[in-house]
């Protein structure tokens, strides 16, 4: 499967709603872990933003889990310590 396929599929079926799993396993063969594997290696390719910029941006810009964990993390922290500072 190549870079532009996979974004080309990505862009077909931006989000996770319904049953995109379902469609990841029937049209591309792939476990939804695999997909994800391989569109974030094909976002960060040469080839992949030759063959769709826009989606392979939105790809690479979509923070993990766990960088959006650490974020709230960071941020309930500066409230919990701001909150008792005001006490």
């Amino acid at each position: 499967m190549t870079p532009a396929e996979l974004l080309a599929f990505e862009a077909r079926n931006p989000s996770w709603r319904g049953n995109k799993e379902t469609r990841i396993r029937q049209q591309l063969g792939l476990t939804p872990a695999r997909y994800i594997t391989l569109l974030i290696r094909a976002a960060e390719s040469e080839e992949g933003m030759r063959a769709d910029a826009v989606t392979a941006r939105r790809v690479r810009d979509v923070p993990s889990r766990q960088d959006r964990r650490a974020r709230l993390v960071d941020v309930c922290t500066i409230v919990c310590t701001d909150v008792s500072l005001r006490v």
